[in-house]
């Protein structure tokens, strides 16, 4: 069953506009904030003296990371069921355009063979009507 155009073009902006901002935002924005968090908290447990406030911001921006990562997920997961819907729309009007198409070739058919079939009678009638006079 072939999509239509149209559906397909909807599916295709709705994919590339979902996979464009959550993995840019997910990957880009949760691995700048564990790794700079990571680093925070490194330095924070190897300086002379242990500085409690750069360990608490470190732990921060790791837990930030990894929050903003579950809600790229998240939003994934939304965008995906948005999408199975226009799946769904797409395939359901290729079903009607199927049907459509199948009912007009069945309507086309059963004219034509009705057309034919009264022709025959006509073409019968008139010849008993023929011989009839004669």
């Amino acid at each position: 069953m072939k999509v239509l155009k149209k559906y397909r073009n909807r599916v295709l902006e709705h994919y590339e506009q979902t996979m464009l901002k959550t993995n840019l935002a997910k990957s880009s924005a949760s691995s700048t904030l564990i790794a700079a968090g990571l680093i925070l908290v490194q330095q924070a447990l190897t300086s002379a003296h242990l500085d409690q406030q750069l360990l608490a911001v470190g732990a921060i921006l790791v837990v930030l990371g990894y929050v903003t990562n579950y809600l790229g997920d998240v939003h994934k997961v939304e965008r995906k069921r948005e999408e199975i819907d226009l799946l769904n729309d797409a395939i359901r009007a290729a079903g009607r355009k199927i049907m459509r198409d199948v009912q007009k070739s069945i309507t086309d058919y059963l004219t034509e063979e009705i057309e034919k079939k009264v022709y025959d009678s006509l073409s019968e009638a008139r010849k008993r009507r023929k011989r009839y006079k004669k």
